[in-house]
């Protein structure tokens, strides 16, 4: 029996020990891939590369074609009418 109670806490203290290890590593990896994506600006996957993929996806010109007729009243005056615009929109997510 006693030869059974050190085995489980020699099993339970490698799980502690492993456990630990993984717990200590993910926020060290993270810090280091972070400080190493802001120190490298021209690294495959540095701050330039990053900032080029960034402006690839937010700017994009979309042509809606959309023209439609004039409104007019009863008498054919024209109360509404299409003019075409330049609009430039901002979508902040």
């Amino acid at each position: 029996m006693a030869a059974n109670k050190a085995k489980r806490t020699s099993v339970h203290r490698w799980r502690y020990i492993l456990l630990s290890l993984v717990l200590v590593s993910l926020p060290i990896s993270i810090i280091v891939k972070v400080a190493y994506l802001q120190i490298l600006p021209n690294h495959e996957f540095g701050v330039d590369f990053l900032k080029h993929q960034g402006e690839i996806r937010s700017v994009r010109n979309i042509e809606i074609p959309a023209p439609r007729g004039a409104i007019l009243d009863r008498y054919g005056k024209p109360l509404a009418i299409s003019t075409p615009v330049i609009d430039i929109v901002g979508n902040p997510q």
